[in-house]
């Protein structure tokens, strides 16, 4: 999966151009599902949007939004764990979690 990585993550790059959300200015659905997207993937490989500014940018923006930022950092966000027990990631010991 992160050997295509790379260029899955350039056709999302341009899709953002120099929008701060995937559909434009205002933030959607869409934006919470890519966010979590991204978050999981960042607890499979936290280097894996190394190189991708806009990716990155965007990232942070979602995660400083006022009533997310909120979310994370309650006791009703539960980061861990991802999957369920027959899943080969995501499950068990969790790994050093995001700060927020």
């Amino acid at each position: 999966f992160f050997s295509t990585f790379p260029k899955t993550l350039e056709t999302w790059t341009k899709f953002l151009d120099n929008n701060y959300f995937l559909m434009g200015d205002e933030v959607q659905y869409v934006d919470f599902v890519f966010f979590e997207l991204l978050d999981i993937l960042l607890y499979m490989d936290p280097n894996c949007l190394k190189g991708c500014d806009k990716i990155i940018k965007y990232y942070d923006h979602m995660k400083k939004l006022p009533k997310l930022n909120a979310f994370l950092k309650s006791s009703k966000c539960k980061h861990w764990p991802l999957n369920g027990v027959t899943a080969s990631f995501g499950k068990g010991e969790a790994p050093k979690l995001h700060e927020f």
